[in-house]
């Protein structure tokens, strides 16, 4: 199985959390791409962005799904990436469509939380 993988800039300056919270995203959006989207045309960008945020995107050609739709039971790896963006004050964004492929795109920030955000 072949991903391509385009690091623009890595990200040594993030906050521990940030860095497993993206390690486990890209994981599990990379399993699950292998899985339901059967490897096609797999591949992983992660850059920083101008706004203090770490961007991690994985996507596939495989053959998608509707994303309006939940996930049955059982299948609790798109709530545990979003879950895990979110506890850092991040975000998750999830492109799908029948016969369009899969973009899972995660947007974590490069600065420790405040007391408040926590």
């Amino acid at each position: 199985m072949h991903v391509d993988v385009d690091v623009d800039s890595a990200p040594a300056a993030a906050p521990l959390a940030t860095k497993i919270a993206l390690y486990r995203i890209l994981s599990e959006a990379l399993s699950n791409a292998a899985r339901h989207g059967g490897g096609a045309g797999m591949a992983v960008r992660v850059a920083g962005s101008d706004d203090g945020l770490l961007v991690a995107e994985v996507r596939d050609s495989g053959p998608g799904f509707d994303a309006l739709k939940r996930p049955g039971r059982g299948h609790l790896g798109l709530a545990g990436m979003r879950e895990r963006a979110e506890l850092l004050g991040g975000r998750l964004e999830l492109e799908s469509a029948a016969d369009r492929g899969t973009v899972v795109r995660a947007f974590l920030p490069l600065a420790e939380p405040t007391e408040d955000e926590l």
